[in-house]
């Protein structure tokens, strides 16, 4: 119901999901409410002081303060449980679009907590439920964590990783420095420490024996128990892998470990015509491989190299170069044709070929553009994707510099071999599209979006760069009148330009960015 009360009959409510507000809003908001009183009443319920806490319209009625209002009308729901009306203040602030990412976090924290079950927010926000979790497990971290990640200080990656991190590693974060603090890629190995963790379906010990600290990964695609204990890990890990040795040996099998097993360098052969144990251990990510029956081929391999020894150089076969020629593409096409028929040693041979070429790795097209839009290209939401998966594809394949100079490729293919077929075909588009540039820029952009069903709409937003580089009044103006938002020629343009940030809906993308 409505009820006219008092400016000092309110207050700030700790159900309302939105709590920071600059300067400016608050004296935008007394202007309008100035010029044309408040059109949409604060919501507030009535708490046990007598006084009235504001659940919804907090900025509202803080340009009223600023205003000078002294008697103000408002939606009374006193009636309403706590998760009511923290539902209301959230699914307000959502419409408006003022909340920022970690008000969005802290907010379904707060329906949480007020009672609300998770199946319950997924169904009222129209959410899966691992998605609400995630929500939640970030915004149930300390609010000295929520406040860095609110001013940028820490990335989404070390957001997501102290989220799903034990208690006492998320207050062992909370109390460093800025400067000892991991940066974004660092923070796994950080959370780690020098014994590692683990994934548990890398175990081959029984789970039962593990008494140390468990953390699930909500963020992976599907959920991944994490053994963080490392030194626990690899005891009963090799008492294991010690253990399953003596087991072949009892039954006389010969047992060899290998950095690498490609099932192509060997022959099957039975126990009794000399097959062995080939076994594998990752120290990296904890995983043991066990190849029963199976030995090394002999082959012949590359004529033996000529002896430099005290400088003198043995003579060289009197071949001509084209003969040289001739050998080098008979070798090229064995090496094409295993392509052709593997794919497997394909996509491996494809992912070194790329990886040989630094040069397909670059940024931009040469076009000269002011700092802040490169900044807004670099973290636009399709790019960072891009480059995360490179970063963490360099990163797994442990080549720290891509120059072809510093590339054993032999090394790299014998490790990509490793990789099942979907992984290899990830990384190859991934090595492609960070050199890859349309060359008829738009244009070519437009016609492959729409061949691939592309809808701006869902993968991009306007920013502050963006929004800074509309200067004209007249194309802010149109802006307003195209979504319904109300604005005047005689207001500043950036009084304009801030108006719309804030109500421009969620779905607008401007004429000439749609596909």
């Amino acid at each position: 119901m409505e009820v006219m009360l008092k400016i000092e009959e309110l207050k700030t409510s700790a159900s309302n999901v939105r709590s920071k507000h600059t300067k400016e809003d608050i004296k935008m908001m007394a202007d309008s409410i100035t010029n044309r009183g408040i059109i949409n009443p604060p919501t507030v319920a009535k708490n046990g002081d007598g006084r009235y806490e504001v659940i919804a319209g907090l900025l509202r009625y803080k340009g009223a303060v600023a205003a000078g209002i002294t008697e103000i009308r408002c939606f009374d729901i006193t009636a309403m449980t706590e998760a009511e009306r923290v539902e209301i203040s959230l699914a307000e602030n959502m419409d408006r679009r003022q909340m920022s990412a970690i008000e969005y976090h802290i907010a379904f924290n707060k329906l949480f907590k007020a009672g609300m079950t998770v199946p319950t927010i997924a169904s009222r926000f129209d959410k899966g439920e691992r998605e609400v979790q995630q929500l939640l497990a970030i915004g149930s971290l300390p609010k000295k964590i929520l406040d860095l990640a609110e001013a940028d200080e820490i990335g989404d990656r070390t957001l997501r990783a102290l989220a799903i991190a034990t208690g006492k590693d998320v207050t062992r974060y909370t109390k460093l420095s800025e400067k000892d603090r991991p940066n974004d890629w660092d923070i796994n190995e950080w959370i780690a420490g020098n014994d590692g963790m683990y994934k548990a379906e890398n175990a081959i010990f029984d789970l039962d024996l593990y008494t140390g600290p468990r953390i699930v990964d909500l963020f992976a695609k599907q959920d991944e128990e994490w053994l963080t204990d490392g030194a626990l890990f690899w005891q009963l890990q090799n008492e294991t892998i010690n253990a399953q040795l003596a087991g072949f040996v009892a039954l006389g099998w010969d047992c060899e470990q290998v950095d690498y097993f490609q099932e192509w360098s060997y022959n099957k052969v039975k126990k009794a015509d000399g097959g062995q144990i080939i076994y594998t251990i990752s120290k990296k990510t904890g995983a043991v491989e066990f190849h029963k029956g199976y030995s090394r081929k002999v082959t012949a391999g590359n004529a033996p190299k000529a002896d430099n020894k005290d400088g003198i150089v043995a003579a060289k076969p009197e071949v001509s170069k084209a003969f040289l020629g001739y050998m080098d593409e008979i070798r090229n096409s064995a090496v094409k044709r295993q392509m052709l028929d593997d794919r497997k040693s394909g996509l491996v041979a494809t992912l070194c070929l790329l990886l040989k070429r630094p040069d397909n790795i670059n940024f931009g097209n040469g076009t000269t553009i002011p700092d802040a839009y490169m900044a807004s290209v670099q973290s636009d939401s399709n790019n960072l994707v891009i480059t995360s998966d490179y970063d963490e594809m360099i990163n797994e394949l442990t080549l720290t510099k891509v120059h072809s100079w510093d590339i054993d490729v032999e090394r790299l293919g014998k490790l990509l071999m490793g990789y099942p077929p979907t992984t290899l075909t990830r990384w190859i588009i991934t090595t492609m599209t960070m050199g890859w540039e349309l060359s008829g820029g738009a244009q070519d952009s437009d016609l492959i979006g729409k061949a691939i069903g592309l809808k701006e709409v869902n993968i991009w937003e306007a920013d502050q760069a963006f929004w800074d580089g509309i200067k004209n009044k007249k194309t802010l103006l149109a802006i307003a009148d195209e979504c319904d938002i109300t604005a005047h020629e005689d207001e500043p343009t950036k009084i304009i330009r801030k108006r719309l940030q804030d109500k421009v809906p969620d779905t607008w993308r401007p004429k000439w960015l749609q596909f």
